[in-house]
């Protein structure tokens, strides 16, 4: 069971690090950002955003399945 939840803190790390920069994203489109330079750099931070919600996502995806298929073969019968 401690290894079904190792693996549900680290989804729910994911989730938080997916959450995040999902927020700063929008905060980069939101149309706020005025000037050249300033938009140079929205959009470098949008696109390490965009890297940074990939990868959660699928560490989030990752780590998800591993908790429940970890928690089957612990015999628990619901994770909730």
């Amino acid at each position: 069971m401690a290894k079904a939840m190792q693996h549900l803190d680290n989804a729910a790390w994911a989730h938080s690090t997916l959450i995040l920069f999902g927020q700063v994203r929008a905060q980069m489109e939101s149309g706020n950002i005025r000037g050249d330079l300033a938009s140079k750099a929205a959009l470098q931070v949008i696109k390490m955003c965009d890297r940074v919600i990939s990868r959660s996502l699928a560490l989030y995806d990752a780590e998800a399945a591993a908790a429940i298929a970890q928690a089957e073969a612990d015999g628990v019968r619901e994770v909730t």
